[in-house]
């Protein structure tokens, strides 16, 4: 089972640790204990600790700006439960919806894991790599516009249906 770690805010792991690493394939809503609903990003992460292997499924909580991490109650495993704590963690990150695919990380390149380890927010923070369409989003809405006057109106009623007139007129 897997427990919210609210005392962690990263993932303090070295690219090189890392086993396997899986993402979510798009955002989805969640709504997680003591915060409001919002869109969010999901990982699944099994890496080497000093008394065996760990596995967490992190959620990047996009409007909060942070990371929810949520570590496995039995802790450091041997390898061999390696594979049945990866399934536990793959029910429970689609049991919120979403969809999860294998980054395969394990076989890249020590240098491009490094730089894809970089570029995910699990190692900086839940504030890393959000680009501005989304801060644009959070943004309060722009002021709604004033409604035209009666009598406008009236002028665009009668201009739309002189004009719809000479179309039907032309059939």
């Amino acid at each position: 089972m897997f427990e919210w770690d609210k005392n962690s805010e990263r993932l303090e792991v070295s690219p090189e640790r890392v086993r396997r690493l899986f993402c979510s394939l798009g955002d989805t809503q969640v709504a997680l204990p003591g915060l409001p609903s919002q869109k969010s990003s999901a990982y699944l992460c099994a890496y080497e600790g000093s008394t065996g292997i760990h596995v967490v499924v992190v959620f990047h909580l996009l409007k909060s700006r942070r990371l929810a991490i949520y570590r496995h109650d039995q802790g450091a495993v041997a390898p061999q439960k390696l594979k049945r704590l990866l399934d536990e963690g793959m029910l429970f990150a689609e049991s919120l919806g979403f969809l999860l695919d294998d980054m395969e990380f394990s076989l890249l390149d020590p240098l491009v894991q490094r730089k894809r380890w970089n570029s995910l927010p699990l190692s900086q923070g839940g504030a890393y790599g959000l680009d501005e369409s989304i801060a644009a989003a959070e943004a309060p809405a722009a002021a709604v516009p004033e409604l035209p006057r009666q009598e406008e109106l009236h002028q665009r009623r009668r201009f739309f249906i002189e004009k719809i007139g000479r179309f039907l007129a032309t059939l």
